[in-house]
């Protein structure tokens, strides 16, 4: 117990809470193999406009164009990322080495939100987010200005005595949705904090709210046994995880300390501290989580086990049991190796191939290929991304579908933003390729504070990104389901404009379509030069939809929207000012 008090203490310290090859909207790129492969390769003033036909809609209107409530709810990360360095009076160490800004701190934080639009759908469940989202950040800006300060502490007096500074000092924490339904949104965040020394601490805090109440629950309001029901079956579980049978020393008595309702402990009673159990629920069951020290010494690591909801019939709230004939997407937890180490014994992860095999990943290497491998079978996509062990640049999800087909879809973020999508099926213990499709990175709710990167969680209602340039440089996104044969198939006929061009105005008059919030066409007018206008949306083919400063909108019809791009046979340059291109 004194062990885990330590930890605690520090844990209480350091934890957190509260151009590429992708096409563009205009030509969507898809790479599929209809055989299956083993080791195959795919390669600011605003002006107002006229107003002399169709009646003038309102601002909230005009908000519905542009944020229309998705047909299910759509998640995003929010993301903040800390550097900070050394900028006090000391120069050199002693060895007379630059210490001037020297790296003290760098870190992490992420937080999982529903995107605005969906707020109408689960209010409740948004509202709770958005104040932990806030909290979360708030707490990892005062962590990162926390840690740095220590650093430069420890930085000085690593120069006056002599002995060396071990840093620089980090704090990282990433979020993973395990599961959401209409009954439960359940999400844990993985963190890791180093302070110097021999190790840095990491562990997992999990979460679990009503979707309908924005409540989050209690593991009381999920199980209907007691905590000395309980803890036999944890104990039979972390003792069928062990490796050696005495990992686990004195179980009986370190489970007697976990509780539904921890009382407030003693500082000074350190032998009758409680704590709460570390759970999440997930689609498989009931995820708990022990943390290094917590059951075991520092070298066993950290224990997680299952409990499934079959286990726990009459023992469990049958509204939180999940509704197996409906799909799901999670993030996928796979080993990421490379492939000069390797081997052929190891389950399902993925191998990446440095184009230089003596480069670092930790400071970022270039990679040539990707693979998914079980044992010593693989499929490999010959694809050029940089590799970096402390960022997310490959994020694996499982995919599984209402008709319980299962896929493994794994995003690669290119160069330049672009992304890849590689979908794969394991069947019959043997890796099949099934097809490649190019998506670029994008943010929702990008004029927030808030801004993320969308989250799969729903095999019918994906949302994934493109670019295009025809109205300027803009990122977009739509909505994708996953098809029969496991690729994302696109199902909105509209993409929505995430990053764009926000202050152009037109050089010309120019004739329009006045639209409705539906896009349905209303009337022609003439807009006169000088007008600011917003674009909202596109069909990616034939047409855009904008917002101007009455609260309007109009269509533009294009007569190419790739290059040239050309309105009424007139170069898109010719006719706007303030158009932003990327590169």
């Amino acid at each position: 117990m004194k062990k885990k008090l330590a930890m605690l203490i520090l844990a209480t310290a350091i934890t957190l809470s509260g151009c590429g090859s992708a096409a563009s909207v205009d030509e969507p790129a898809t790479q599929q193999q209809e055989q299956p492969a083993t080791e195959s390769s795919t390669t600011d003033q605003a002006q107002t406009a006229s107003t002399e036909s169709a009646p003038a809609q309102d601002a909230t209107e005009a908000e519905a164009v542009s944020e229309d409530v998705p047909s299910s709810a759509i998640f995003k990360e929010v993301t903040r990322y800390y550097n900070k360095y050394y900028e006090g009076d000391l120069k050199e160490d002693q060895d007379g080495n630059n210490i001037y800004y020297k790296d003290l701190f760098e870190g992490s934080a992420q937080a999982v939100m529903l995107i605005d639009a969906c707020k109408p759908l689960y209010p409740a469940l948004y509202d709770a987010l958005h104040e932990n989202a806030v909290s979360i950040l708030k707490t990892a800006d005062k962590t990162a200005d926390e840690f740095a300060s220590t650093a430069a502490e420890d930085l000085e007096a690593s120069v006056k005595d002599g002995y060396p500074f071990i840093g620089p000092y980090s704090d990282v924490r990433q979020v993973s949705i395990a599961r959401f339904d209409d009954q439960v949104f359940s999400a844990f965040d993985n963190f890791y904090s180093f302070m110097g020394g021999a190790h840095g601490i990491y562990g997992l805090t999990g979460y679990t709210y009503d979707t309908q109440t924005g409540v989050l629950l209690n593991l009381a309001d999920v199980l209907t046994l007691t905590e000395e029901e309980l803890d036999p079956i944890l104990k039979k579980k972390i003792e069928e995880s062990a490796v050696e049978k005495d990992d686990f020393m004195d179980l009986d008595e370190s489970l007697s300390h976990y509780k539904f309702f921890p009382k407030e402990n003693d500082p000074d009673d350190y032998e009758n501290y409680e704590y709460a159990y570390d759970w999440y629920l997930a689609h498989d069951g009931i995820h708990f989580y022990f943390g290094p020290y917590e059951i075991a010494a520092y070298a066993i690591g950290a224990t997680e086990v299952v409990i499934g909801y079959d286990e726990l019939k009459g023992q469990i709230n049958e509204k939180y049991v999940p509704n197996s004939s409906k799909g799901y997407i999670v993030k996928e937890e796979l080993t990421i190796t490379s492939s000069e180490w390797d081997d052929d014994t190891s389950d399902l992860h993925l191998v990446y191939e440095k184009e230089d095999p003596d480069a670092d990943t930790t400071d970022g290497a270039t990679c040539k290929s990707l693979a998914l491998k079980l044992k010593d079978k693989s499929a490999k996509v010959d694809l050029y991304f940089d590799y970096n062990y402390n960022s997310s640049t490959i994020t694996p999800y499982k995919v599984v579908t209402d008709d319980g087909k299962e896929y493994h879809y794994v995003l690669v973020h290119e160069f330049n933003d672009y992304l890849s999508l590689l979908v794969f099926e394991v069947t019959n213990d043997d890796v099949w390729l099934l097809g490649q499709e190019g998506f670029h990175y994008v943010y929702s709710d990008v004029n927030t504070d808030l801004d993320g990167e969308f989250v799969l969680t729903d095999p019918n209602n994906m949302y994934l990104g493109q670019t295009g340039d025809a109205f300027g440089t803009y990122t977009c996104y739509a909505s994708y389901k996953v098809g029969d044969d496991g690729m994302p198939v696109l199902q909105d006929k509209e993409f929505v404009l995430s990053w764009c061009s926000q202050n152009a105005k037109s050089k010309k008059d120019l004739e329009v379509t006045v639209v409705d919030k539906d896009g349905n066409e209303l009337s022609k007018e003439t807009l006169p030069a000088g007008t600011h206008l917003v674009p909202l949306k596109t069909d990616s083919k034939s047409y855009m939809d904008f917002k101007l400063d009455d609260g309007r909108f109009i269509r533009i019809n294009y007569t190419s929207m790739t290059y040239p791009v050309q309105i009424d046979g007139v170069d898109i340059d010719d006719l706007f000012d303030g158009l932003e291109y990327a590169g």
